[in-house]
């Protein structure tokens, strides 16, 4: 009994040791779904569905391509699982469509938040344009020439060969801008013109040297060495301190990867005049910039002409990112995953560029350009919203950008020349029977003749004012969802005039609320405490055994299909019990007063840190 105890005893200090030399390397608490997360990114193997989006939007599997430089391979949409058609985009419909009476027909370009905004949010870019009567009843189709690395002039380019092989667009969206200017340095460092394609000399360098080769086959050892270690661990996830222990070697190994892959793109090679072009012609990468960003306001220029000579509408967007000062509002948990700074940190050519990028657009606007600058619309989002360290956001982020572009072109499409003078709103009063329902308004503003508008998203110019502030959240589109039970006001006000409406909200939901939200057969969270406690018990029926277990509590409805911690915002976990179906626990955090809700979901995650199951969700709420 005594040598039980006193193993137990040095194991447990073994373990709180590792615990705090995980701290210490990476600056976080010890987390395994964080360690899993740092295994797959070895392993290469996707962290969530968004994981593999990013994956397929930044690295597209590139194969040259005569006038676009390069585009995906079908081998791409194999491996990720999604579609790439014979074009060479990430769409099931080819960019040539013929003009048709009843579809209207929208061209997306940019590069990969572009294209993960297509792919993410294709739905609200459809619904949101589908309200204005531009489109006239039509079906609207969206046609994606977005792809991963793309920066002009590959946007005209393929919007260009569309037009050439007899395609027609409606509307035009060019959202782009980051890679302009982040990207040149890569071509520079070559000696590659920053404006030819991402990456042109690797792409160009398909006969390596002796040396080369050499340098790329240690690389590919190396990695191969790195991964199957990670492989290892998974094995021993549930010790904090092999974590540990691997993650020491791994760093050791990281680190000679790095110095490889800078071997081999550093080394000393006699590039081809195909590679190559003119070169740098002199140039410095502050230069270089300043010259992309004049070729990217010109490529603009001249796609607007050709989209509108070809009877179509054309609309340009600066994209966001974080590294734009005083642009959203970045916490702890989002800074971890989101900013990285030193050594090549996308930082110093965000805040050098997109000064320029501004001073251009507005020489665009003054030309006549539907230009809208978008790397403050996430300015009043302090919820994570990046899922990496270059610029890219999930999915509620690319749908908060779809509402935006989308918002955009209908100010400009739907109000020119429209002065509202009054408003209705629809439904009055807006009754929410549950704090997660969302209630879509129809804000009508009519004009003098009887013309009337859909002015609902808040893009458009509307504005709304809650009083009690915090009674209930508007969206970009103008849904609303109740924060807490019971009775407030809306206050509508009309883009472009005087107008205004007022509407009575009512959210009322018992102190218990179980959803059913889950599939058939997972895992069935309920109450068994006391509904008046603090921090009431609840048990979980269903739960798989393989994997960890977790009961995580939000002031925000908890997705099924990521992880806590995975675009979630103040969510407090527990660990739950390792064995057995069905398992009970304490709220990991206290059901506020006031009539707001707490919403539980128990989560079993894998070793991989992909979310194997999930219960429905729990609503506990007390006045």
């Amino acid at each position: 009994m005594f040598v039980a105890l006193l193993l137990g005893l040095v194991v447990g200090a073994v373990e709180a040791g590792g615990f705090a030399t995980w701290w210490a390397l990476t600056g976080q608490p010890f987390s395994w779904s964080a360690a899993a997360q740092l295994r797959a990114a070895v392993t290469g193997e996707e962290q969530g569905a968004e994981a593999g989006v990013v994956d397929a939007a930044t690295n597209p599997g590139m194969t040259l391509h005569p006038y676009l430089g390069f585009v995906a391979s079908h081998e791409l949409g194999e491996q990720q699982d999604f579609a790439v058609n014979d074009y060479g985009y990430m769409d099931t419909e080819a960019p040539v469509q013929p003009r048709r009476e009843d579809r209207y027909v929208v061209g997306v370009t940019g590069g990969s938040v572009a294209l993960m905004m297509v792919l993410f949010a294709e739905d609200v870019l459809r619904r949101e344009l589908a309200r204005s009567p531009v489109t006239g009843g039509r079906e609207v189709q969206i046609v994606c020439m977005a792809l991963g690395g793309y920066k002009q002039p590959q946007q005209l380019v393929s919007a260009q060969l569309a037009l050439l092989r007899g395609g027609h667009f409606d509307l035009v969206l060019n959202l782009d801008g980051f890679n302009e200017v982040a990207l040149v340095q890569a071509n520079q460092d070559q000696g590659v013109p920053g404006w030819f394609p991402n990456r042109w000399g690797a792409l160009m360098d398909r006969a390596p040297t002796p040396p080369q080769l050499l340098r790329m086959g240690r690389l590919a050892a190396e990695r191969e060495a790195r991964a199957s270690a990670a492989r290892s661990a998974d094995a021993v996830w549930w010790s904090p301190t092999l974590q540990t222990v691997w993650l020491v070697a791994d760093r050791r190994a990281e680190a000679r990867s790095a110095s490889l892959a800078a071997a081999v793109l550093d080394a000393a090679e006699v590039r081809s005049f195909a590679a190559v072009g003119p070169g740098t012609e002199g140039r410095d990468g502050d230069a270089s910039r300043a010259e992309m960003v004049q070729l990217w306001r010109r490529a603009s220029l001249q796609l607007r002409t050709l989209v509108e000579d070809a009877g179509g509408r054309y609309f340009h967007f600066l994209q966001p990112n974080q590294y734009v000062p005083d642009a959203k509002p970045i916490g702890t948990e989002e800074a971890a995953v989101a900013i990285a700074d030193g050594e090549g940190s996308f930082r110093p050519w965000v805040e050098h560029g997109y000064p320029l990028l501004r001073a251009a657009g507005a020489e665009l606007r003054s030309d006549g350009v539907a230009f809208t600058d978008l790397s403050g619309v996430f300015r009043d989002h302090p919820e994570p919203l990046y899922v990496d360290t270059c610029c890219h956001v999930g999915r509620r982020g690319s749908e908060l950008l779809a509402a935006a572009v989308s918002a955009a072109v209908r100010a400009q499409l739907d109000l020119e020349g429209f002065v509202p003078e009054a408003l209705t709103v629809t439904p009055s009063p807006v009754v929410l029977s549950s704090p997660v329902e969302q209630v879509q308004l129809r804000v009508s503003a009519a004009a003098d003749g009887g013309r009337e508008v859909d002015v609902a998203a808040r893009g458009m110019g509307t504005r709304y004012e809650v009083r009690p502030r915090g009674a209930v959240a508007v969206s970009a589109t103008g849904s609303v969802r109740a924060l807490r039970r019971g009775r407030a006001e809306l206050e509508v006000h009309a883009p472009k005039g005087a107008a205004q409406a007022v509407v009575e909200l009512q959210a009322s939901w018992p102190d218990v609320l179980v959803l059913d939200d889950a599939p058939r057969g997972a895992p069935a969270l309920r109450l068994v405490g006391d509904a008046g406690d603090a921090r009431p018990e609840v048990a979980v029926q269903g739960l798989p055994e393989q994997g960890f277990r977790l009961l995580a509590a939000s002031a925000e409805p908890l997705p099924a299909q990521t992880p806590p911690g995975q675009e979630a915002f103040g969510v407090a976990s527990t660990l739950l019990g390792a064995a057995g179906a069905a398992v009970a626990a304490a709220s990991p955090a206290a059901v506020p007063s006031g009539g707001r809700p707490l919403f539980l979901r128990a989560y079993v995650v894998n070793g991989e840190g992909r979310v194997a199951a999930a219960s429905n969700m729990l609503v506990l709420t007390r006045d």
